[in-house]
């Protein structure tokens, strides 16, 4: 076994040997009855300092113990592997500290400069091989803090304005260690100047992207060897992936060079990393194209668009996903796209004024869409929240001028109240009928003007005739049974059918009796009776599913 100084040459670190050597610091680094840690970089790594880097070391030599060289050397401490904390300091011979961090997948780094062979046992210290110099600080008084170093690099103009700007220059200071995004100014260029400038006039826009840049501990880019998801200071997901192109955030490439500070490190990154909230509604559809780009392509080609990039007013997006689109029938999916007009109050009705979040949604509360003449009815259930027929996917992706919530079906607006509805189609002329005799000894029977929402299981006119005859005659004859059984149709509620889940049953309460709903493969089962077309909204605020049979009542009313 030899000293810590003979040791790094075998190891093959014969560069820096030779510079311990230059400026005569090896017989004091071989003196017996030590405990040294030395970090001792290969050939390599002197290959990869820059000019300036280059300049430092040379005139580092001329002095008295190399400062430069110092910078690698821990006195007093055999620092062992096992012994490595995350986010480690410790006390150079030169008076500066390094950071020390230790990953998941085992690999240990000295200032971000990964240890490629650890721990060998010399007779005066510990001897470890890190692939990058340890270049120390400039400054004889230390590192700078991490918006000290931005503000000093003249690449980061933009960034360094916002943090300025985000008024969390102290935050950065006093805290850490952080790992800072860093994007240049050339990154910025590729946002517009208006996008730039509705995010940096608007401070919680400004603050979501700032802190979006901001890691919460130390992230050395070497250590990226796989997929890693990693939160933010404001608890949003950032993505760092390594492929053979090198190290990406999202989808921004991060430069090898990372910038060490006092209280972390900065990387730059070849993109602005733009986070939901800072972003308007149309440019989040844009963002989500997998799930939303039928809509986003018809909110275009509506015009409807330029209402939500107007300044100053915020919105709330409801928007079908591109599954929703494919499930429409076809002939009016190509009604929709053929006729501008129609396609622009399809669009306007997923639009209402200001930001609507689930946290503040009431049951059957009405918000008004921008179409200006039907309003959007919002349901809570137990699991989801409901707009009209749909149920909201993905909720409250908030961003600057609005927030959007991606829905499991298109809102068609309703073209008729109930009676209309029921009168405009034949097969529900019976049940049409009888709420007619119903409402002639009984005016208020039934009385949609209440503002209040229903569910309606209509019967179709065969399912009516499955009586027979005489049953069917005595009924409509009965004023007291009729009611009765119009009664066991209605719900005093509105639920659709993607509000019920599989494998539940649901006792339903009618105006009348209590009837079991249950959803199976091919559709939504009210007692024994098939929902045959589900979810036809009226304007007067119901759900119409028709079914075919009638629900006829057993029995005495139960309460």
């Amino acid at each position: 076994m030899s000293d810590v100084v003979r040791t790094a040459r075998d190891l093959g670190a014969t560069v820096f040997v030779d510079y311990l050597h230059e400026a005569g610091l090896a017989d004091r680094l071989r003196r017996p009855g030590q405990a040294i840690t030395l970090f001792a970089p290969t050939n390599e790594a002197f290959d990869q300092l820059t000019p300036a880097d280059q300049e430092s070391l040379r005139v580092s030599l001329l002095e008295q113990e190399s400062p430069f060289l110092l910078h690698h050397v821990v006195g007093g401490r055999k620092l062992h592997s096992k012994d490595f904390k995350g986010e480690q300091e410790v006390e150079t011979l030169n008076g500066n500290t390094v950071r020390i961090n230790r990953y998941n997948h085992g690999m240990m780094t000295v200032n971000c400069a990964p240890i490629v062979r650890k721990d060998q046992q010399a007779t005066n210290g510990i001897v470890h091989l890190i692939d990058q110099v340890l270049v120390p600080p400039s400054n004889p008084a230390g590192r700078p803090t991490i918006p000290e170093a931005l503000f000093n690099d003249g690449r980061f103009r933009e960034m360094s304005r916002i943090m300025l700007q985000s008024n969390y220059v102290n935050d950065l200071r006093r805290g850490g260690p952080f790992t800072l995004l860093a994007p240049t100014d050339e990154a910025f260029q590729s946002i517009s100047a208006l996008e730039l400038d509705r995010i940096t006039n608007d401070p919680d826009a400004r603050l979501a992207l700032m802190k979006n840049h901001i890691i919460p501990h130390t992230v050395c880019i070497p250590a990226v060897i796989d997929t890693h998801k990693m939160k933010n200071v404001d608890g949003g997901r950032l993505e760092l992936s390594c492929n053979k192109s090198g190290v990406y955030v999202n989808d921004g490439k991060v430069s090898s060079e990372q910038i060490i500070a006092q209280n972390g490190v900065i990387s730059i990154v070849s993109k602005v990393l733009v986070p939901d909230r800072a972003r308007s509604v149309m440019s989040l559809l844009e963002a989500r194209p997998e799930l939303v780009s039928t809509f986003s392509r018809l909110l275009k080609k509506s015009g409807v668009e330029a209402y939500l990039e107007k300044p100053n007013i915020t919105v709330t997006v409801f928007a079908p996903s591109n599954y929703a689109f494919n499930q429409m029938p076809e002939e009016d999916f190509t009604l929709i796209n053929d006729n501008q007009e129609k396609l622009e109050e399809l669009m306007k009705h997923h639009v209402v004024i200001g930001r609507v979040k689930t946290e503040s949604i009431s049951d059957n509360q009405k918000v008004d869409s921008i179409d200006d003449e039907n309003a959007l009815r919002l349901k809570v259930y137990r699991k989801e929240i409901g707009v009209e027929s749909a149920i909201i996917e993905e909720s409250d992706i908030e961003g600057q001028n609005g927030v959007l919530h991606v829905v499991d079906r298109v809102l068609t607006p309703p073209s008729h109240n109930l009676m209309e509805l029921l009168h405009s189609k034949e097969e529900y002329s019976m049940m049409a009928d009888a709420i007619n005799h119903v409402q002639e000894f009984e005016p208020h029977f039934l009385d949609t003007s209440r503002n209040k929402s229903f569910t309606i299981f209509v019967p179709t006119n065969k399912a009516f005739e499955k009586l027979g005859e005489e049953n069917l005659n005595s009924l409509m004859k009965n004023r007291k049974r009729l009611k009765k059984m119009v009664q066991n149709h209605v719900v005093d509620n509105m639920f659709s059918t993607g509000s019920i889940h599989t494998k539940l049953q649901y006792n339903v309460r009618t105006e009348y009796q209590t009837v079991k709903v249950h959803k199976e493969k091919n559709g939504l089962m009210v007692n024994s009776a098939h929902v045959i077309e589900p979810d036809v909204l009226t304007k007067d605020g119901g759900i119409v599913h028709c079914i075919d049979q009638v629900l006829v009542p057993e029995g005495r009313r139960k309460s």
